[in-house]
């Protein structure tokens, strides 16, 4: 409406969700608007008028029907953030940013690249993509790949076994007489390899699944599915390669059903070429037409491009300041870093180099070789003594495994590049001893004998739609320091309670049993011990990113127990929907009925020992929080630098230990605990001027411990009015509701003054309540605290 023209003040303008076709011109009337949400709506065009808002900050257009960007964005000298993901205008996502990351691309990467491109004498088409086949081990995926480069291969009695991935170049000339590449990724089948099919199996490629007819396929969805899970749907060519003319039977039309992507079959017989030449053909027209394939790109990325595939003949890898001068050397300007970036993003996603730019130990090396790097972290869990000792392997085993010339000097970065891809986590070690890591793909299937403690247990359980191979493994690499090891003499590393679908967790006080049943699509999790929320918090959160990996399309349950008086305390409890609990409150639904007796539960009093995180966690994610130290630092305190709004950096030193009997916990443990209270900046999550963000939080979580130790008709309103101060103080100050903070807090000043000076624990907690009051600038009493 016209009246918007009006509020000259407005700085903030939230119309997402809506069905808004286009931005109405009285916008442009609002000169002190910084921030203009518009997301999710049916706006075809950026209208000239919002250049005269003049102290536009941040853009957001994002998942519209956007084509063009009119040349007045370029002009505005306050925007920082330009959000056009989603929109079908023709820019690489590589470039508008990926949906998995919280922020947009680099405002000037996204002008620059878009209207160089509107140049026809600027640009240039890079014809090439990525293919890539795959399948179980021994189906004849390596013939197939050497089969399209050339007919005539001859079949040999018995292929070599690809061990990782084959990356081989296939050329050929369109039907418009243009020369094309491919890059055919030849992917090793066994299980092995599966957990680093996330980091390969990329969108924007054509894929072909080959499967042997002599055998039955049962892991035919598996590969369809992980397929459609991690390309978003990239096209897919079935090819049943038949062998002494034996056929399995497929049902295709089943299939073709449940998968969208799988466009077409094609039978072939490798060793007489039958439907050779029909399936090259195919493969050629359709991966012409994927969708970046003859869009221009500037003609100085090609350049660049081009540059780095001759220095790709002669040496593996460059430094980045090396290909920051091949940038400018190809008309780039020197301090146009965030494009240069942009490009090695979008040549990374395209399989051309590999550059990790969000990894310290690796963002200073580009990898012009993806083979080359691929395959020397399989040369590790590949090794016969590796295997031999379930995945256990020194630094010293290492320094044979990458004896090679072309490994010299790369061992640290090969190594981060192997954690980087969750295969292996480091034992802690004192200083001076060699240093020592497992390959958790290669631990023992068996469980180890170990006891457990079924009283009073938390029990959470997950269960998945389809079940990506390799969760637990990660899980296992990122939990690595909770590890609960039987007898504290023994050396780190020997004795974990650690198999290949398990894991037995600790810290101070609590122990965490993680079990993956793959043939169940689930994993399920009980925690046993005196304070089990915190540890559990860590498992769900560590849980919850692995799954965000998967950019919101793994479809999965998480599922909470049921506490009424016949479930509380059973290890098979009623289980409840946590996302249909979330629901409920949303909508006024504070009561739910047991399935097993009946009964209607709280449902705040259900989420009470599993709260709702997610959004304080995407929050973290977006800001990039405190790094983790390396689990190898000897020291026996961890600092913790947690930036300030000052500027300044505040330090706090947390010592390592543990008070759980014959728990071993080391650095990581604490500096988790630290990053889930640091305090982070205006735009989301825990932000409270001048105040000390971790004792905050450390308040609150003093305040739930004291509480927890109360009797339960007095316990469990405590906790829930905690439970909401935290949710409320873990949004951005200006989002806060105060009268609800303030009516909480009052809450539980009047409880702890109901319960008397007499109980124990009393005093500390009306006393924690007055000072967490004052640090958010709320007055609170209890008459005889203090």
């Amino acid at each position: 409406p016209e009246v918007l023209g009006k509020l000259s003040n407005l700085t903030q303008l939230y119309l997402s969700d809506n069905q808004i076709t286009e931005i109405p011109e009285v916008l442009g009337k609002l000169s002190n608007l910084t921030l203009l949400y518009l997301w999710n709506n049916q706006i075809t065009e950026i209208p000239e008028v919002l250049g005269k808002l003049s102290n536009l900050t941040l853009l957001y257009l994002w998942n519209n029907q956007i084509t063009e960007i009119p040349e007045v964005l370029g002009k505005m000298e306050q925007l920082e953030q330009l959000d056009l993901r989603g929109n079908p205008i023709p820019i690489p996502p590589e470039i508008l940013g990926s949906n998995q990351s919280y922020q947009p691309g680099d405002l000037r990467t996204i002008l620059d690249f878009y209207f160089q491109t509107r140049d026809p004498d600027a640009t240039e088409e890079l014809n090439e993509a990525k293919l890539l086949i795959v399948g179980e081990g021994e189906a004849g995926k390596t013939t197939l790949a050497n089969k399209l480069l050339n007919s005539d291969y001859e079949l040999k009695q018995r292929e070599p076994t690809t061990e990782g991935i084959d990356v081989m170049h296939w050329k050929f000339t369109q039907a418009n007489g243009k020369p094309f590449r491919v890059h055919l990724w030849d992917f090793g089948g066994q299980a092995i390899y599966h957990a680093t099919h996330q980091f390969f199996l990329t969108e924007r490629s054509l894929y072909v699944f080959l499967v042997d007819n002599r055998r039955q396929n049962p892991n035919l969805c598996y590969w369809l599915s992980i397929i459609e899970l991690l390309s978003n749907g990239s096209p897919v060519f079935l090819v049943q390669n038949e062998k002494d003319d034996i056929r399995c039977e497929i049902n295709l039309g089943q299939q073709r059903g449940d998968f969208p992507n799988l466009e077409k079959d094609f039978a072939t017989n490798l060793a007489t070429n039958r439907g050779l030449e029909a399936l090259q053909r195919a493969l050629q027209n359709r991966i012409a037409t994927l969708d970046h394939i003859n869009k221009p790109i500037p003609k100085r990325w090609a350049n660049v491009r081009h540059v780095l595939e001759n220095y790709s003949q002669r040496q593996t890898h460059i430094e980045i300041g090396e290909f920051h001068n091949i940038c400018v050397g190809q008309g780039f300007k020197k301090s146009d870093k965030p494009a240069m970036l942009g490009l090695s993003k979008y040549l990374h996603d395209l399989g051309i180099i590999l550059h990790f730019q969000k990894d310290e130990s690796l963002e200073n090396i580009v990898i012009l070789n993806p083979e080359w790097a691929t395959n020397a972290v399989y040369k590790v869990t590949d090794n016969a003594e590796v295997i031999a000792n379930c995945g256990y392997f020194t630094q010293e085993n290492l320094q044979q495994i990458w004896c090679d010339r072309q490994y010299q000097d790369l061992h640290k970065k090969l190594l981060k590049l192997m954690k980087n891809f969750q295969l292996c986590y480091e034992i802690p070690s004192k200083q001076g001893q060699q240093q020592q890591y497992i390959a958790p793909q290669r631990l023992p299937l068996e469980a180890p004998n170990y006891d457990w403690d079924d009283t009073d247990n938390l029990i959470l359980r997950y269960e998945y739609d389809f079940m990506p191979k390799g969760i637990i493994t990660r899980f296992i690499v990122e939990m690595h320091l909770f590890i609960y090891r039987r007898q504290s003499s023994l050396p780190k590393g020997k004795g974990d309670i650690v198999w290949r679908d398990g894991v037995i967790l600790a810290d101070n006080y609590a122990k965490a049993e993680v079990i993956e049943n793959y043939h169940k699509r689930e994993i399920r999790i009980r925690v046993s011990g005196k304070r089990k929320e915190s540890l559990l918090t860590c498992i769900r959160h560590e849980l919850w990113k692995i799954h965000a990996t998967y950019d919101n399309r793994l479809k999965y349950t998480e599922f909470i127990p049921c506490n009424c008086s016949e479930c509380k305390g059973s290890q098979n409890p009623y289980l409840y929907d946590f996302e249909d609990l979330r629901r409920r409150l949303a909508n006024n639904r504070y009561e739910v009925e047991c399935g097993k007796t009946y009964k209607m539960v709280q449902v705040r009093r259900l989420m009470t020992d599993f709260p709702d995180n997610s959004q304080q966690w995407e929050e973290k994610e977006r800001i990039s929080g405190i790094k983790q130290p390396e689990s190898g630092d000897p020291a026996t305190n961890v600092n913790v630098n947690i930036k300030i709004d000052n500027g300044k950096t505040m330090t706090e030193t947390y010592p390592q230990n543990n008070n759980f009997p014959g728990a071993q916990i080391g650095s990581v443990a604490i500096a988790n605990e630290v990053k889930d209270s640091a305090q982070q900046t205006a735009s989301g999550g825990i932000h409270i001027e001048n105040a000390n963000t971790a004792e905050i939080i450390k308040l609150i979580s003093s305040m739930r411990e004291t509480a927890m130790q109360f009797p339960e008709d007095v316990r469990d309103d405590l906790i829930i009015d905690i439970q909401d101060v935290e949710t409320e103080i873990n949004k951005p100050k200006d989002q806060w509701d105060r009268p609800r903070l303030k009516k909480c807090l009052k809450g539980i000043a009047a409880g702890v003054a109901a319960i008397g000076v007499g109980m124990a624990g009393a005093v500390d907690l009306a006393n924690n309540t007055i000072d967490l009051g004052d640090k958010v600038g709320i007055e609170i009493q209890v008459p005889w605290a203090r």
